[in-house]
């Protein structure tokens, strides 16, 4: 994945998220989110979920986006920039 040039994830997306989604309930309903939806094996390792694929940008926003109970396309497109392909 190419991102653009000075991506500054944890001060421009993550904090973000951080500060309006209700803090640490965002980072716990982000991986709530993820175990209950996202694709994996029976089998899991350390008391970890094993996904049988890894998840791509669009994914990856709509999870944090359900989390923070918030649309993060338009935030994502200005950090990172957003392409056509993840849009699919």
């Amino acid at each position: 994945m190419i991102f653009r040039a000075d991506t500054y994830w944890f001060q421009d997306w993550f904090y973000p998220i951080y500060e309006q989604a209700g803090n640490t309930a965002a980072l716990n309903g982000f991986f709530d989110l993820l175990s209950k939806n996202f694709p994996q094996n029976n089998c899991a390792s350390f008391n970890r979920p094993q996904y049988t694929r890894d998840i791509n940008m669009s994914e990856f926003v709509h999870f944090w986006s359900g989390a923070g109970k918030t649309n993060l396309k338009n935030l994502t497109s200005n950090v990172v920039g957003w392409t056509d392909k993840w849009e699919s």
